[in-house]
């Protein structure tokens, strides 16, 4: 009986309110922290720069998108598998697994490619700042090494808003 307990699906045998808190927590977490990453990144470039301040602003809404169509999906999946699981149909939960990684690569690669090329129509539908979203401001200054110098409000806009949906 303690063999068959010990490979038995956690979710099966733990009590509710620690399994809730377990699974939970991680999630409200991982929220917060988004939430007040975004908020310093408004205030830090906010100090800088008006049109670092609007990339920033446009750029928020594109990341609860993929945000939003990455934790939907995951949320859908674990549901199936979870349910699967307890229903100790084993070939369906693994298939089902199998099929969320398939949808999440299918994911990363639509957001890629928007990323790549919809950013920038994007935020020109919004702005004709070429700064809001252009990694410098295109002139060609050198510093005492020959180093090209780039202000900080002309490079913070671009690694705020388009660079982070690359990844």
């Amino acid at each position: 009986m303690s063999q068959e307990i010990q490979t038995e699906n956690k979710m099966g045998i733990k009590p509710m309110l620690p399994l809730i808190l377990s699974m939970s927590l991680p999630a409200m977490f991982s929220m917060t922290i988004m939430a007040m990453y975004n908020v310093v990144d408004s205030i830090f470039i906010g100090n800088y720069d008006q049109a670092g301040l609007t990339a920033i602003s446009l750029a928020y809404p594109l990341q609860l998108f993929l945000i939003a169509a990455a934790v939907g999906t995951a949320i859908g999946v674990n549901s199936l598998v979870s349910r699967k699981l307890g229903e100790k149909d084993f070939d369906l939960a693994n298939n089902a697994a199998t099929h969320g990684l398939v949808t999440c690569l299918i994911t990363y690669t639509v957001f890629l490619l928007l990323g790549l090329f919809a950013v920038q129509p994007f935020m020109g539908l919004f702005t004709t700042d070429a700064h809001t979203f252009l990694h410098h401001s295109g002139d060609d200054r050198k510093d005492a090494a020959g180093d090209r110098q780039y202000d900080l409000p002309d490079a913070v806009p671009a690694s705020g808003c388009c660079d982070q949906y690359h990844l």
